[in-house]
């Protein structure tokens, strides 16, 4: 994943706040907090890697909560470990289960303002997040 045009000027120290308030949210399993975390219309992009085609999206509210949601692995019976960790030299998220990243999440904006969650659950574009394990 590679920082877009619109993120370069902005200071790294804007989304590592937005990142750790969405960690927050997603460790106390807060939904309402993580919506005022992400704000009012974030664009949700979800890489699967499925023959269907690599990516889902959606932009507005209702469409970006769904897809959000199904993409955090929200609601699941085995529920995500998260953790802050650098992402292609800027602040993001992992998710883990069992050991092994199932997840990385990149933001763009800052708390409350979130334009942009990537989520990468693509298993082959998380073969380097998971050296060694099959």
């Amino acid at each position: 994943m590679r920082r877009g045009p619109h993120e370069r000027g902005r200071p790294d120290a804007e989304r590592g706040h937005a990142v750790e308030a969405f960690l927050r949210a997603l460790e106390e399993g807060d939904l309402a907090r993580l919506i005022r975390v992400v704000g009012p219309n974030p664009r949700v992009v979800v890489d699967t890697g499925e023959a269907d085609g690599d990516a889902s999206r959606a932009e507005g509210a209702a469409a970006g909560w769904c897809l959000l949601y199904r993409g955090l692995g929200l609601g699941s019976p085995s529920p995500l470990s998260w953790e802050s960790h650098d992402v292609n030299g800027a602040p993001g998220l992992v998710g883990r289960t069992s050991g092994r990243v199932v997840r990385i999440v990149v933001l763009s904006g800052t708390a409350g303002e979130i334009t942009d969650v990537w989520i990468v659950a693509n298993r082959e574009k998380l073969q380097y997040w998971n050296p060694g394990r099959p």
